[in-house]
């Protein structure tokens, strides 16, 4: 792929920025042919550890959720699709560009938790279907969504938690104004993490006329900041509570255990910062 590049564009010439280039783009289209199926075809998904959803007192449907697109996603268009979960038939005639669900039993599910889907393209559909990196999951009900939600909200108030903590610590030693700018840029690093770790893989500070130092400055500042935040933005209570998707005890106390420390390492730091001021007195009467 790299000498195909430079045989066309003779002005390139063999860098790490180039190879890395030429790896994502192989990387994209392997996972799109992975999740294309032509007219007439049939690829086969593996999903894992499933193994809770068919546990005597789990809900007795577990939920496929896909969606399919197809050429310019006609709103009009229905294509016959056929899926085998486990080499049990199940045919859909489907709408394209929209999430649709299919209800099968949790007998299905393999002993060890797993579930072979087999998804069949008709052969008298006009194009390939092709499924979205999200479109095709396996959801089951695990637990309830009063205690998801206490969940969800003991999170969200970790971390208003956290920028308090910044702030107060930043009021210490900075102006009003000041304080409030710093404790903003702080939740705005944080809450940018996960966009800003996704960017920072494209942009290189290699390229094929050597380093690029604006970029490399870029990097230096960026990626402490998107590796600091990384727990916090991996942390996505109002997205989980929207879908309805379940944030379990284990990733809610680790991270909650991370923040607290951060919040209590800056309150410490406040606090060593303020007992060192010297306030005035009002010697007046």
């Amino acid at each position: 792929r790299v000498l195909e590049k430079i045989s066309r564009d003779p002005s390139l010439s063999d860098s790490p920025r180039l190879r890395y280039e030429a790896e994502r783009e192989l990387e994209i289209e392997q996972e799109s042919l992975y999740r294309t199926i032509p007219p007439g075809g049939a690829k086969a998904y593996l999903f894992i550890g499933l193994a809770d959803a068919r546990s005597p007192g789990a809900n007795p449907r577990v939920t496929l959720r896909y969606r399919v697109n197809a050429g310019s996603n006609d709103p009009t268009a229905i294509y016959r699709v056929r899926f085998y979960i486990n080499q049990v038939l199940f045919e859909r005639q489907v709408a394209l560009a929209a999430s649709q669900t299919l209800l099968f039993d949790k007998r299905l599910i393999d002993e060890d938790g797993t579930v072979t889907l087999v998804v069949e393209n008709d052969r008298e559909n006009p194009r390939e279907l092709a499924f979205p990196p999200d479109g095709l999951e396996v959801l089951y009900s695990s637990g309830d969504y009063a205690t998801n939600f206490v969940r969800i909200m003991f999170v969200m108030w970790v971390k208003l938690g956290f920028t308090a903590a910044v702030a107060i610590a930043a009021s210490t030693f900075l102006s009003f104004p000041v304080a409030c700018l710093v404790a903003m840029t702080v939740l705005f690093a944080a809450e940018s993490a996960g966009y800003l770790k996704e960017s920072l893989d494209y942009y290189v500070s290699m390229t094929k006329d050597g380093i690029d130092y604006v970029a490399l400055v870029v990097r230096v500042i960026a990626v402490p900041i998107s590796r600091v935040f990384q727990v916090y933005a991996e942390l996505k209570p109002t997205a989980k509570l929207v879908d309805g998707r379940l944030l379990g005890w284990g990733p809610l106390l680790s991270s909650s255990l991370v923040l607290i420390a951060w919040a209590a390492a800056v309150l410490g730091l406040g606090w060593a910062i303020f007992r060192q001021r010297e306030l005035a007195t009002y010697s007046g009467r």
